[in-house]
């Protein structure tokens, strides 16, 4: 029988418990270089700066839904909290590993 490893295992578990839009977040969010930024116009939404013409949106339970899984933390840096989040390792180690594992 052929095992998995455990850190793997946990990795494709966290992935499949996550919702689509989530995973799909979480993926753009690693393309993009990892961090969200909140809009100054509305708190409720974050962007995702993808290309100098191109920006991806998404609401605040999406995101504080992946900083409750650890694979994004707010960052402590910014002037106003939870004004932006960056990814984890964690959160990288779920994209690199738990995505395509079944």
């Amino acid at each position: 029988m052929n095992e998995r490893d455990p850190n793997i295992n946990s990795a494709w578990v966290c992935w499949r418990s996550l919702t689509d839009v989530q995973q799909l977040l979480l993926c753009m969010i690693v393309e993009s270089g990892g961090c969200l930024q909140q809009d100054p116009n509305n708190s409720t939404r974050f962007y995702i700066q993808i290309d100098e013409k191109s920006v991806v949106g998404a609401r605040r339970p999406s995101v504080s839904a992946l900083v409750g899984y650890d694979l994004l933390a707010w960052d402590d840096n910014a002037a106003t909290p939870e004004s932006k989040a960056v990814l984890t390792e964690r959160g990288l180690f779920v994209v690199k590993y738990g995505r395509g594992q079944g």
